[in-house]
């Protein structure tokens, strides 16, 4: 009885590069929790943004309106982002990230 050949094929290279970027994507959301809560509202608010493009997507709630301040700023730093990838949005998350540290 001779041993089986197994045919091995290489994984694309889209495989890998949405791996390497999920990894650098998680790796920079465990980063975040160490940005001291004193950093610029504005970059708050981006970071925000990007993290519900990169995990939800497009934007599925209602516009809360203008009297719930904090969750209309929420609201409209998700929206800014409307029409970027779930990629674009990680990739964009992990360079901010990478920004607010060295600014630090």
């Amino acid at each position: 009885m001779s041993p089986a050949v197994v045919e091995t094929k290489e994984i694309p290279d889209s495989v890998n590069h949405a791996d390497k970027l999920e990894e650098e994507f998680q790796k920079a959301v465990q980063e975040a929790k160490d940005i001291p809560d004193s950093i610029d509202h504005m970059d708050k608010l981006t970071l925000y943004g990007l993290f519900k493009t990169a995990t939800v997507g497009k934007c599925n709630i209602e516009d809360p309106g203008m009297l719930n301040i904090t969750a209309n700023a929420k609201y409209r730093a998700w929206k800014l982002f409307e029409g970027k990838t779930k990629d674009e949005a990680k990739a964009e998350y992990i360079t901010k990230i990478t920004q607010i540290r060295e600014d630090l």
